[in-house]
């Protein structure tokens, strides 16, 4: 005998798939939404951190840079201050040499005056050559010429007539012989910007003059002329220089450091919302 199947019409939905037979279940589609919906919420959050992690870094970045720009500013200012008064210095000291070595030939005139020594005749020619004789017999003359030779910046003192022949030097080799007239101390001071003084006082060995003239009754007789190197003003500045470079360097770190602590510091106190605004 042949089996007797039982012929059963499949139900349509038997051919549905798990995902169309879960849609048709209510519960099963409210569990998809919500999982959708945690999915979709963690992708946001996630989106928010990266956004507000970048906004961090970048307003870090903007203030600490603007924090290092001003310091530098400041402290290059100061460093261009300090070199001014610095060359102010030396300036001031070739002048003080100039007068003491002014007021030693006006000594050595009266030294003169007083062991009788007299000009032949009021010509100009008769005063300068008692002049000559009086400034050249002068030994407190020399010393104090010879004194400050070595001095600060000071590489010689030469007393010369107005066409530059010297009378009287602290270097005996220029003695007689015209010297050659320098740059005024004074143009290095006052007329240069401060990285043009940089390059000079830092670049090839130059000479620098500061001159007294000199007169004799109303005549201009000699010029008082005080010679300075700018390798020894080098020598001289730099060590205040880079004692102030190292504390500006230190200052700028330091600040720009501070600057991103705060910074991070404020963000990090910041609410959400503000966060999420800015």
């Amino acid at each position: 005998m042949e089996p007797n199947w039982i012929d059963t019409a499949k139900s349509p939905s038997h051919h549905l798939s798990h995902t169309e037979i879960g849609g048709d279940n209510p519960c099963s589609q409210h569990v998809f939404e919500k999982c959708l919906d945690k999915t979709r919420l963690s992708d946001e959050y996630e989106a928010f951190g990266v956004l507000a992690l970048n906004l961090k870094t970048k307003f870090t970045l903007t203030i600490s840079s603007l924090v290092f720009i001003v310091i530098v500013l400041v402290s290059t200012l100061y460093i261009k201050q300090l070199t001014k008064q610095l060359l102010q210095q030396s300036e001031d000291h070739a002048s003080f040499v100039a007068r003491q070595v002014f007021a030693a030939c006006a000594t050595a005139l009266t030294d003169a005056a007083g062991r009788h020594e007299a000009p032949a005749s009021s010509s100009p020619a008769d005063l300068r050559d008692y002049a000559n004789r009086s400034l050249g017999n002068s030994s407190s003359l020399k010393r104090e010429m010879e004194s400050v030779v070595g001095y600060s910046a000071t590489i010689y003192v030469t007393i010369s007539d107005p066409n530059g022949i010297a009378l009287i030097s602290s270097d005996a080799g220029l003695h007689g012989r015209n010297v050659a007239m320098r740059p005024a101390i004074a143009s290095l001071v006052h007329n240069q910007g401060f990285f043009q003084e940089l390059r000079t006082l830092y670049g090839s060995p130059q000479v620098y003059e500061y001159s007294l003239p000199v007169n004799l009754t109303t005549s201009h007789y000699a010029d008082i002329r005080v010679g300075l190197s700018s390798a020894l003003l080098h020598d001289a500045i730099s060590p205040q220089l880079i004692s102030a470079s190292r504390a500006a360097i230190a200052v700028v770190a330091l600040a720009t450091l501070l600057a991103a602590f705060a910074v991070l510091k404020l963000y990090g106190r910041l609410p959400g919302e503000v966060v999420s605004r800015g």
